[in-house]
């Protein structure tokens, strides 16, 4: 399976979360507009979500906007 940068981000904070050692998450809020759902983030960690898979899904229509671009 390859993994895009973009997909690095979800994949990161699961990885994050699940690792008691991590001190960094890079957050770039520019890629915000690719996904429905956002990082939520409680005193400066970032809350690993609770949702299926990466926990997080696409905007197709911002992603179709780039297709197009």
């Amino acid at each position: 399976m390859k993994v895009t940068r973009v997909e690095t981000r979800c994949v990161t904070v699961k990885v994050r979360g699940a690792l008691a050692n991590t001190i960094y998450l890079e957050y770039m809020p520019w890629f915000s507009k690719l996904y429905n759902e956002t990082i939520k983030f409680a005193e400066g960690p970032a809350i690993v979500p609770e949702r299926p898979g990466w926990g997080f899904t696409f905007n197709q229509d911002y992603v179709s906007h780039l297709e197009r671009a």
